[in-house]
């Protein structure tokens, strides 16, 4: 794995995830956690420049909360940090957004080796 993806998910808790839910659901929740974030990083750019804060903000939880469920906790650190743009006066949440954005891409690559790595290993 690339030192660009070292850290990008948390392997303890990825592979706890795994063992609970077992394969099959295991992968439903990678999917749709893949496929939710992606939407949701393509709404927020939008919400952001229309300063709609709420939607920010919830979004912005949830995303946080998946990360952590699935160990990218560097991605869910960039959600809480976009979350407190919408509730702290004066902090620009672009940049967050785009680092958020760039972690997510690391996230999304990182999934994809470790999938990759499970079905060569099988």
């Amino acid at each position: 794995m690339s030192k660009f993806l070292i850290d990008a998910v948390d392997q303890s808790t990825y592979n706890g995830l795994k063992v609970l839910m077992g394969d099959e659901g295991f992968a439903e929740i990678i999917g749709l956690f893949v496929s939710d974030t992606h939407q949701a990083i393509k709404d927020l750019r939008p919400a952001i420049a229309g300063q709609q804060l709420d939607y920010i903000s919830s979004v912005c939880h949830k995303m946080k909360s998946s990360s952590r469920l699935i160990g990218a906790f560097e991605m869910a650190k960039w959600c809480e940090q976009l979350e407190e743009c919408t509730t702290q006066p004066g902090m620009t949440p672009i940049g967050a957004y785009e680092h958020l954005q760039a972690e997510f891409k690391r996230v999304e690559v990182w999934l994809a080796e470790e999938q990759n790595d499970t079905v060569i290993a099988s």
